[in-house]
């Protein structure tokens, strides 16, 4: 590993956030170069002479050194001993979007359009840097303190270029995208499946496929093309964009430039569809003032050609305000 070597003695492990068969993640602190003490989180990941796994968090730091966006995970460096390495990364004090979903029966609608955005961008910035990241699910998405959504964990991660998977190396199944499990095949499109999913559950705050397992889902969705029940509350714009990103058919998916484009484009429309309070309560005040404006303040000769020039002033003015 050549990508940023930091000391260990710079690092100091806190409490324990999480734990996984391969890592242990800490809320750690660290003294940077400048001697800046900083809140991050430490991946702290045994060797044990596990040549397959040294090759993995060798394609872990290396992806992570290259980023630099931000939707995606910042990295600090990592720390490495004769029994461990330790990656550092900025600290995300909101945990996961998986832990927040479970504990929520729904997003307001101005933070349902920001994650799904962000959520987007971030792997629209990996796709940029031909990286496919093969395992976009809820868990590694992470929440920092000001609520924005970043994409994280890069172990199994590739470049663009390669285009068969191995077995041990193939994400998450509830997630997964049925050409990666049923014939080893690689591409961006495997992310906007999985990106098609995390939508989903930005919907709905439930988790996929719940109390089916792993072999079964696949035969469920490789052969039967299942898919998790999208809400009838769910607006139909977004409804068909899930729908083309969990095409069987890879070719028939969007890319994820599209996608982005799209969750941008309806922002507006989400917000008001899903009727957040607030935001609806706004949009009424500015809409009642307006026609107050147009009725009562100009000559009744001049309403509708008024109301025409000024429609798309209008539409302006409410993306400003949902936004």
């Amino acid at each position: 590993m050549e990508t940023q070597t930091i000391r260990e003695t710079d690092i100091t492990l806190h409490e324990r956030v999480a734990f996984g068969a391969t890592c242990e993640v800490y809320k750690a602190s660290w003294r940077s170069p400048n001697g800046e003490e900083l809140k991050v989180a430490a991946k702290k990941i045994p060797i044990r002479g596990d040549t397959e796994l040294t090759e993995q968090l060798n394609i872990e730091v290396n992806i992570l050194s290259r980023v630099n966006h931000r939707n995606v995970i910042k990295y600090y460096g990592h720390a490495v001993t004769p029994t461990h390495v330790i990656i550092v990364t900025e600290f995300a004090s909101k945990g996961s979007l998986f832990d927040y979903l479970k504990k929520q029966k729904s997003l307001p609608a101005k933070l349902l359009r920001k994650w799904a955005v962000e959520a987007a961008r971030g792997i629209q910035h990996l796709k940029n840097l031909q990286i496919v990241h093969r395992d976009i699910k809820s868990p590694n998405f992470l929440i920092t303190e000001d609520n924005t959504l970043k994409v994280c964990d890069f172990g199994i991660s590739k470049d663009a270029e390669a285009t068969q998977s191995t077995q041990s190396d193939k994400g998450t199944m509830s997630w997964l995208a049925p050409e990666v499990y049923m014939e080893g095949k690689l591409s961006p499109k495997a992310d906007v499946y999985s990106l098609g999913i995390v939508l989903w559950e930005l919907c709905t705050c439930e988790k996929p496929f719940k109390g089916m397992m792993p072999q079964h889902v696949m035969f469920k969705v490789s052969s039967e093309r299942y898919r998790p029940e999208i809400s009838t509350d769910c607006p139909l714009q977004l409804k068909m964009l899930i729908e083309e990103c969990w095409q069987q058919d890879r070719r028939k998916r969007p890319g994820i430039d599209e996608v982005v484009s799209r969750l941008e484009r309806f922002g507006v429309y989400l917000c008001i569809l899903f009727f957040d309070v607030d935001l609806t309560c706004n949009v009424l005040i500015f809409f009642l003032y307006f026609m107050f404006i147009i009725f009562f303040m100009t000559p009744p000769i001049h309403h509708v050609r008024s109301l025409l020039d000024c429609n798309w002033s209008m539409i302006c003015w409410v993306h400003l305000i949902v936004t």
